[in-house]
């Protein structure tokens, strides 16, 4: 399974993506402020994806983002 991890730009998003990476082997991760930003993010995780995900099953999480 390939994680796509999203959270905020403050400590406890990247904090979440601490945790994650101890959990996961295959990982991306994304950081975003609030807003247009977001949706960016979204859209880059759907083209990574598209070229990088795993055939096996793929995982998006989103944290710290309101």
């Amino acid at each position: 399974m390939h994680l796509f991890h999203l959270s905020h730009t403050d400590l406890d998003g990247y904090s979440c993506q601490v945790i994650s990476d101890h959990y996961f082997e295959k990982k991306n991760f994304y950081n975003s402020n609030y807003g247009p930003e977001v949706t960016a993010r979204i859209k880059k995780i759907e083209d990574d994806i598209k070229n990088f995900g795993d055939k096996k099953g793929n995982l998006i999480l989103i944290t710290d983002i309101n």
